[in-house]
Formats: C-alpha cells, structure tokens, sequence
C-alpha cells in the first residue's frame, strides 16, 4: 500500500507521458465514466490497486487468464525459463512442444504459425487465404470484431452497399476488398455470394462475438458459411483468439462439427503472455514462406517465453479437464442467471449477452451502465469497462466471490431502481 497514492493521480501521471494514459483505447474507462484502475498486481481471483484494494476480476486480461492470475506452477516455471534467455533469432524446443499440445487438442490445425497477437495472426491468415485462392475478397461479419488492422476497420454503409471507415487514417482505397454482412441473416449472405461467390477469398467470422456485446453463436448460420465457401471455392476461418480453448479442451469448431479451413487463436493459449497463432491444413499452411511464397515474419514471434507460459498453462488446464470446464461454466450460468433474477426483481432494463463462460451487459442508456460500473468498481468488483466487451470467468473464481459480486450487483441495482432516467424515444 503506498500512500497518497490513487487511481486518480497515477491516471493524471500517466496521461503526462502516454497517448492518453493508456496503451490501449478500452484501458481508459471512458466509455464507463470513471478514472480507469491502475493495477499493480493479481492473484487468483482479484487484482489489486495501488492501494491495495483488491477486485474480483472479471476482465481477466480481456480473456487470456483462465486459471487465474499468477497461478503458482505457471509461476514458477516461468522464473525457471527466464533463466535461459529471452530471445534468441532462432527456433526453439518449446515452440515445437507448445504446437504439439494445440495440434493434440485441434488436429484441423495440421500445420500451425505462432505470432505476438491476435491482430497479427489474423493478417496472416487472410493474407495466406488471398494467396491460396488467388481471390481479393474478404466477407466479415457486422458487430465483429478481428483486430486493428486497416482494412477490417470499416463497417457497413447506411442503406446501400459499400463500407466506411471506422477510423482515421484508414482510406476508402484499404477496404475496398472488404464486404460486411450481416451476421445470422442466412439469405443475406446466400446473396453476397451470388454476387461476389468467385472473387471471395475468405469469410472470417468469430464463433462466438464477444466485442459487440457478447453474441450467442448461430448454428445454422455458421454452418450455410462452411457450405457456401466450400461451394463457391472459398475458405472459411474461424476466429478463435477469444474462443479457443474457452469451452473445452478444443476449437469451438467441434461442438457445432464444422471444420473451418483455418482457425486463428490468442490470449488463452499464451497464458497471459503476448501470443497469437494460425493454422490449418497442410496444403494450406505450406503456402507460408519458407515454403511458400507468403511472406510473414517477426522478431517476437514464437518467443521462448510466451511459448513456456502458454505450454505451462494448457498442460494444467488439460489436467482433469472435464471437471475443470464444468467447473467454468456452471460458475458462468450461475452468475448470469442470478444476476439476471436480481434485475428483473428492482426493475432493471438490462440485456445480458452470454454464452457459458462469457458475459456482457446492455442497460436501457448510457447513464445507467455509468452508476451501475460505478458501483461495482467502488464495492470491489471489476467488470469490463463498456458494454460491447465481454466478461470471463476463471478457475481461481470462488462460491464466495460469487456471492460477492451478486450481493454488489443487487446493491447497485437497488439504487439504480429509485433514480429516473431519461430513455430514448
């Protein structure tokens, strides 16, 4: 604990050096109104501020802890790793043994490039899918969300065809290659294709959304997707960087049994440490250099630390496995249920978007999401600082802190209850 110190001040220092204080845009909490947390530490279940609050967290990383944070034998064998070396410009053991343990999990995954991100390991599958087919196009999906790169931020024009960029310094001329359609509308996308079906490169479409609010997947939808790009000679990949490994042992392929022709992950699969990763089939995979003639490379990729933490973490969650994932998702259930019945008992407009393990919240405004954020945080509970994100649960997570954070949710919502708000006509 240090005094003097808050989340306030380290916000304002912050801002005197970063781009708005932060790294990444979320990490602000501007969309929920309040000074953003800054963290020092996490263990289990919670992090801790610099005052030494402490936070049921359900944040998590945005999805890459599962076991919790600073789990001890992730821990320790990381403190072990470090002893040999950061970065070496060369291949390592445990690159070959970190593919090994996704390709048992995922055999679709034939063959499997690492990478620092989830953002990077998308750019490399679309642009592995363009060289293979030989096609421009690329068909995402409304209320998606595949990373930063320029020509996947864009969305759809207002009634008529076309897209817009959603951010500055992105030119018409980067995603003109890009359709967006509308995800769960089955005829809309048979029309794409009837449309465009030959020029069409890849679909990429994330199983289950979790950036625009957390979207339940469509079954039926994903499955047309898999039928019309193996009609139309396109490939299917399936964005997983959220997903993977969330459910089960396994791709969130399997239990809708489709077969994506490549899959992306992250987050999960790195343990908390920068990672992403593509891979499919070999005839595919093998168009990448040095094979083939798709160039993609980095520095960081594959780094020896990333890949020990991330073998550290699938070999616990792959111990007992069955107990552990019906463990996450009763715990997940449970928590959306309740908090759910407690809304509904103070009258509350609110939505949740969930599936199993992942959560999110849509209050009737803005304003309301504010208070009810506010709350939360001041009461020791940390949920995603805006609406379109997702919440995730751990292992570390307890019967106690679930009866925590729906005791916080029923205080916040009674007071919700006594204020008015202002609704859109």
């Amino acid at each position: 604990m240090e005094n003097n110190i808050t989340n306030e001040s380290l916000y304002k220092e912050a801002s005197e050096y970063m781009v708005g204080g932060v790294n990444s845009p979320i990490r602000a909490f501007k969309y929920a109104g309040i000074a953003p947390l800054i963290i020092k530490n996490g263990r289990g279940s919670k992090v801790y501020d610099y005052n030494g609050k402490s936070y049921i967290d359900y944040v998590l990383g945005y999805g890459a802890i599962i076991l919790g944070h600073a789990h001890p034998l992730v821990v320790k064998g990381l403190k072990n790793k470090l002893n040999d070396g950061f970065v070496f410009g060369a291949t390592t053991r445990e690159e070959i043994e970190l593919a090994k343990i996704i390709k048992s999990a995922v055999p679709l995954m034939e063959k499997i490039r690492f990478v620092n991100s989830g953002t990077e390991a998308v750019m490399g599958a679309i642009r592995l899918a363009r060289a293979f087919t030989g096609r421009d196009l690329l068909v995402k999906f409304t209320s998606s969300y595949h990373g930063h790169a320029d020509y996947l931020l864009c969305e759809k024009k207002v009634l008529e065809d076309g897209v817009i960029p959603v951010s500055k310094g992105v030119t018409a001329n980067l995603i003109k290659d890009t359709i967006i359609a509308e995800y769960g509308n089955i005829e809309s996308i048979k029309d794409v294709f009837a449309k465009y079906g030959k020029k069409i490169a890849a679909v990429i479409v994330e199983p289950v959304a979790g950036n625009y609010g957390v979207i339940c997947p469509n079954v039926d939808f994903i499955k047309t997707l898999r039928s019309l790009t193996k009609q139309y000679g396109a490939l299917l990949i399936f964005d997983e960087v959220i997903t993977g490994f969330r459910f089960g042992f396994w791709e969130l392929g399997s239990m809708f049994c489709v077969r994506p022709d490549v899959i992306v992950l992250g987050k999960i699969i790195g343990g908390g440490m920068p990672i992403g990763a593509f891979g499919g089939r070999e005839k595919i995979m093998n168009y990448l250099a040095p094979l083939g003639e798709v160039y993609q490379a980095g520095t960081f990729s594959g780094n020896p630390i990333s890949m020990a933490n991330g073998i550290n973490t699938l070999k616990i969650l792959n111990q007992d496995t069955k107990a552990k994932y019906k463990y996450l998702i009763n715990y997940g259930i449970t928590l959306s249920y309740e908090i759910k019945k407690i809304a509904y008992k103070y009258g509350i407009g609110l939505t949740m978007g969930e599936f199993l393990t992942m959560f999110s919240f849509k209050f009737k405004t803005r304003e309301m999401f504010h208070d009810f954020y506010k709350i939360a945080i001041e009461n020791g509970v940390f949920f995603a600082p805006s609406e379109f994100e997702a919440n995730f649960i751990s292992l570390a997570h307890t019967e106690k802190d679930l009866k925590k954070t729906l005791f916080v949710c029923e205080k916040a919502f009674r007071k919700i209850s006594k204020k008015d708000y202002q609704y859109a006509e």
